[in-house]
């Protein structure tokens, strides 16, 4: 009996030491980071919200973590290329995803086979929002949201709507407006902010759901006018333009969040490190101003807060997806 119990003893004194001394290399590997470059993934092309507010971004939090963060775009399969190189990744923080919008919610809805959720990623913080703002070419003919949803009743399948990808918000936004309004339009997916402005404005598409990110300057311009924002309230950027809610179609008030997501698993003071970084940034003058520049509406919200501010678009999205709402294309 004796033997049997110094062996027991033995065993969890032995996996309290492997414990201890897991927890001390994480420790160290925490305090001294970051040592090296930091690869941050933007599952879409250059030009969406991802990508700008990123670019925003990185540069400040290069300063204060000391290390240069690099943006990868990896737009692929609607976003799935960059979402898994980022849930694959070692979670030692050099790999982290810059991420908006619902792609980490909708993949794997869309994607029985794939073994992930959005929970199979750490939220580290989101920092900004800004609403999509549905829009058409200058010379449409269509002023209102109405007008066109009128006579795409009357023209089944005629009309085409183009979205930043099939896995992304401004996607869904207009799928649950074409539910509600009962309107069958013929959705054209692209990788991304940068390829659907030059749709729209190529006239390859005749409506497009953009974040005002990458519209508002067209907007200015008198390239596009602007139907409807994703929204419950109207944004200070375009206060003529209705949003969904007041049109009628609150479900489609989905704003895009931008924000960091890193590997589960990810050591806590890693996490911590990042969100102090953001917090110090968003407190700078000239970080505030190009935020401000380009539509995006400074909204801190740190850790799991972030996770949880998920779950509204999550039942919306499932919901929708098992209605065979959604599919992959």
């Amino acid at each position: 009996m004796k033997k049997r119990t110094g062996f027991a003893f033995s065993i969890i004194a032995g996996l309290l030491m492997a414990l201890t001394i897991g927890s001390a290399s994480v420790q160290a590997a925490s305090s001294g980071y970051p040592d090296h470059n930091i690869e941050v993934v933007v599952p879409t092309s250059p030009g969406g919200i991802n990508d700008t507010a990123a670019r925003i971004l990185n540069p400040k939090l290069s300063e204060i973590l000391g290390a240069t963060l690099m943006i990868m775009n990896k737009p692929a399969g609607g976003g799935v290329a960059g979402l898994e190189s980022v849930i694959n990744a070692k979670p030692d923080g050099y790999t982290i995803l810059g991420w908006a919008d619902v792609t980490p919610i909708i993949i794997p809805l869309l994607y029985p086979e794939k073994t992930y959720t959005y929970k199979s990623l750490e939220p580290i913080a989101w920092f900004a929002y800004a609403p999509n703002v549905i829009v058409v070419p200058a010379a449409s003919p269509f002023k209102t949201l109405q007008e066109f949803l009128d006579h795409a009743k009357k023209n089944p399948g005629k009309l085409t709507y183009g979205s930043t990808g099939a896995t992304h918000i401004s996607r869904v936004s207009m799928e649950l407006i074409k539910k509600s309004a009962a309107v069958n339009l013929v959705h054209i997916p692209y990788q991304g902010g940068g390829p659907l402005k030059a749709a729209i404005l190529g006239g390859h598409v005749d409506i497009a759901n953009d974040s005002i990110v990458a519209v508002n300057p067209l907007i200015k311009a008198g390239n596009l006018r602007p139907l409807a924002i994703c929204s419950d309230k109207r944004h200070d950027a375009l206060p003529n333009v209705p949003t969904v809610t007041e049109l009628g179609y609150p479900n489609a008030s989905l704003p895009v969040r931008a924000g960091y997501m890193a590997p589960l698993g990810t050591p806590q003071p890693i996490i911590d490190k990042w969100n102090q970084a953001i917090q110090k940034a968003l407190a700078d003058p000239a970080i505030i101003s190009q935020l401000t520049k380009a539509s995006l509406t400074i909204d801190y919200i740190p850790l799991k807060a972030a996770g949880a501010a998920m779950d509204r678009p999550n039942r919306i999205l499932t919901e929708w997806v098992k209605e065979g709402g959604m599919t992959k294309k």
